[in-house]
């Protein structure tokens, strides 16, 4: 989870993994956040619209939704393809581009990513670089839901990237599965990872997964297989996705509420 400050608006990327505010108080955290930076800012809380967005719709990104919905200086955008294409007016799924402004000076483009699930999206930061790419890419499995659908995908990320001229300081993804041993993952299900793997990855980790995906697409689907990279695992054949761990064992593992802009700055 990302939480991106703005002088008008807040985005929280992805909600987490547990529906219980008990087990994980997720919007408690998340307001404890804001209040400090609204009183380090001089602002008020009223003024500071929250909305919560999704890098894609599985069950450990969207659990936590309920605790923000009907809540005061709050939206909760939908998890489908429709609704994100009409929340940040992507009239043409998936070759659109969107824009999500959190004030005049912070802007993020929104780039529909299908393939891991249908309704995957990345954010791009322009004021940082980072590029949060949700489960389409990260320090760990790639599991491929639509093999044709993620090909397409990771190509025009990577000319949105390109042909833009976009610095990217970080690609940042939303687990990590990884050791720091290349090309060694944990357990699927483990809630224990000591020694993992950094959680950024660079321009270059895109360059590879493109890489790969354009072979095998060319070698046909009879010679699509399991790759081993130092930093991450592609799975275009997965028999099914993982199961989801139960809340308990989601809130022990620690999901990463990681603010990206610090409490004292303004921006």
């Amino acid at each position: 989870m990302y939480l991106l400050f703005g002088t008008k608006k807040i985005l929280l990327i992805d909600s987490g993994a547990t529906v219980a505010s008990t087990s994980f108080p997720i919007r408690k955290h998340v307001e404890g956040i804001i209040n400090r930076w609204c009183l380090n800012n001089k602002k008020q809380r009223k003024d500071l619209e929250l909305v919560v967005a999704h890098t894609h719709n599985h069950l450990d990104h969207i659990a936590g939704d309920g605790q923000f919905q009907s809540q005061l200086y709050t939206t909760v955008v939908g998890t489908s393809v429709e609704d994100m294409s009409y929340f940040f007016k992507l009239s043409k799924w998936p070759y659109s581009i969107g824009t999500f402004a959190l004030d005049n000076q912070r802007q993020l483009a929104i780039i529909p990513i299908p393939g891991h699930e249908n309704a995957s999206i990345a954010f791009y930061d322009c004021a940082t670089g980072l590029l949060i790419t949700g489960d389409s890419l990260l320090p760990g499995h790639l599991y491929i839901a639509n093999f044709s659908a993620n090909v397409d995908s990771i190509e025009r990320l990577l000319y949105f990237i390109e042909s833009n001229n976009l610095n990217v300081s970080a690609i940042l993804g939303a687990h990590i599965e990884m050791t720091q041993t290349d090309k060694v993952d944990y357990p699927i299900g483990a809630t224990y990872q000591p020694k993992e793997r950094l959680l950024n990855l660079s321009l270059d980790h895109l360059h590879q997964l493109n890489n790969e995906l354009q072979e095998q697409w060319k070698a046909g689907f009879d010679q699509r297989h399991k790759a081993y990279y130092d930093a991450f695992i592609v799975d275009p054949n997965p028999s099914q996705l993982p199961p989801y761990p139960s809340d308990e064992r989601m809130a022990e593992h620690g999901f990463i509420l990681l603010p990206l802009k610090s409490l004292n700055d303004s921006g």
